[in-house]
């Protein structure tokens, strides 16, 4: 009976694309097209796992800003059903290792290893405050791992 294949099977099947280089690639190109899967150089976990997780963190994070009323701090009723599965999300990415920092009402300094998207001036500010949180500032283990994007309020001139 004749193998299948010929004497060894197609290429795609025996190592995937970009982590086992050919003889004649250099280390760098080798580098180069694992970066492009996404991969580290071991070739363990990929890099873009990160990606979503921040991803996740963020909808996820969003998703309960809008579902708080912002005068009581409690869940709209409407939302009190949704709401409790959010923060069970917001629970597990806590246990494993996440913060997210939501910077609205916080003062703002130039030093704040934040991405400001825009300024507002405002009635009633004496100093510049942060006035709304776009996206928030993500640690992982007290590491940054996505900086918060805010709009600042600044005083209005009288």
């Amino acid at each position: 009976m004749k193998p299948r294949f010929g004497r060894r099977p197609p290429l795609n099947l025996t190592h995937r694309a970009g982590v086992q280089p050919a003889p004649e690639q250099s280390a760098a190109t080798a580098a180069a097209a694992t970066a492009e899967e996404g991969q580290d150089l071991s070739g363990d976990s990929p890099r873009i796992f990160v990606k979503d997780v921040i991803d996740i963190a963020t909808q996820a994070w969003r998703a309960r800003s809008k579902m708080i009323d912002p005068l009581s701090g409690e869940p709209r009723e409407e939302m009190k059903r949704v709401c409790r599965h959010v923060e069970a999300i917001l629970s597990s990415l806590a246990v494993m290792g996440f913060e997210l920092k939501d910077h609205t009402g916080d003062g703002f300094d130039y030093g704040l290893p934040l991405t400001v998207v825009g300024t507002q001036p405002t009635a009633g500010l004496t100093r510049e405050t942060i006035i709304e949180t776009l996206k928030p500032t993500i640690y992982w283990k007290n590491r940054i791992i996505q900086s918060g994007e805010v709009i600042v309020g600044t005083p209005a001139e009288q």
